[in-house]
């Protein structure tokens, strides 16, 4: 998979991720439109797998690099209304492969667990004014069905 820029008033799309050097999977537009963020890994001639994912940020001119210096497992990222943070899902730190919500700052520092892998949470939204993150999560330890929850967020300015 590549991710793609397309110009609505001509229809002419161009590639800005080059699937010989990352292969790229669920990507999230920065509000002020200049960066990209998605969830990928190196490509080393692997078919892509969703699990060994890890956070991405492409510019519009198609450079790409990790989010972490140190990059671990993570998917489905999404930026803060203000463009300098960003949620993802990830079992880093989960024994059973269990999904918890992380926040990261645009440039890979300030790593925060804000949910407990026990919900394994996974894809979150942002609220309007950044306070907030919903997320779908197990009702409970004992239950199987899903739900959504809400979990306010550190105060991060």
């Amino acid at each position: 998979m590549v991710i793609k820029k397309v110009n609505l008033n001509t229809g002419i799309s161009v590639t800005i991720t080059d699937p010989k050097r990352v292969l790229t999977g669920m990507p999230s537009v920065a509000p002020d439109g200049k960066w990209i963020a998605f969830a990928g890994q190196e490509n080393t001639g692997q078919k892509y797998d969703q699990t060994k994912n890890s956070i991405w940020l492409v510019d519009d001119t198609g450079v790409a690099h990790n989010v972490e210096s140190n990059p671990a497992q993570g998917r489905a990222p999404t930026w803060s209304p203000d463009g300098k943070f960003l949620a993802f899902e990830s079992t880093r730190g989960s024994t059973n492969g269990l999904y918890s919500i992380f926040l990261i700052s645009r440039d890979g520092t300030g790593l925060v667990q804000v949910t407990d892998a026990a919900l394994n949470a996974d894809h979150p939204v942002w609220s309007p004014d950044g306070r907030r993150l919903a997320f779908s999560a197990r009702a409970s330890i004992w239950e199987k069905g899903r739900g959504i929850a809400i979990v306010d967020l550190p105060n991060k300015q």
